[in-house]
């Protein structure tokens, strides 16, 4: 599906957010937004406003697949964009002249590029040391 195809389907779902949630930005993630969906795929939905609390929208209409809808307050994602790594690939449907969704994508694939952090060497040995412990109990 072309992405002017998708935006026009989810045209209400974008007003929904848009009027009742408050959000500036409305990100496409998952299936659809990659272009892998099928049949049973659902519509992966995330919003942003300037403030309020995280909640997910169970309320959407279905359109002619599931959807599931999230909405989050703005300071959600400052300094915790290893925590929305699931919009990698995302699309943005909506946003304001900040550029708020295209900035979260570009940050989230640069944490998804950097990788997790090293496990500290004194972790790793204790994972280790509990595993033999463990492994010889068998």
């Amino acid at each position: 599906m072309h992405p002017a195809e998708i935006k026009t389907e989810l045209a209400p779902l974008i007003e929904r957010f848009r009027t009742i949630h408050g959000c500036h930005t409305v990100i496409l993630y998952g299936s659809m937004a990659r272009g892998d969906f099928n049949e049973a795929s659902d519509i992966d939905l995330i919003g942003f406003a300037e403030s309020g609390k995280a909640f997910r929208d169970t309320e959407i209409a279905p359109l002619q697949r599931p959807v599931d809808g999230f909405v989050y307050p703005n300071e959600a994602v400052v300094g915790k964009e290893g925590d929305f790594l699931h919009l990698l690939g995302g699309r943005v449907l909506i946003e304001g002249d900040d550029h708020f969704g295209t900035r979260l994508l570009e940050r989230v694939a640069e944490v998804h590029a950097k990788g997790p952090e090293p496990y500290p060497a004194s972790e790793a040995k204790a994972a280790r040391d509990w595993v033999d412990r463990k492994s010889t109990r068998l």
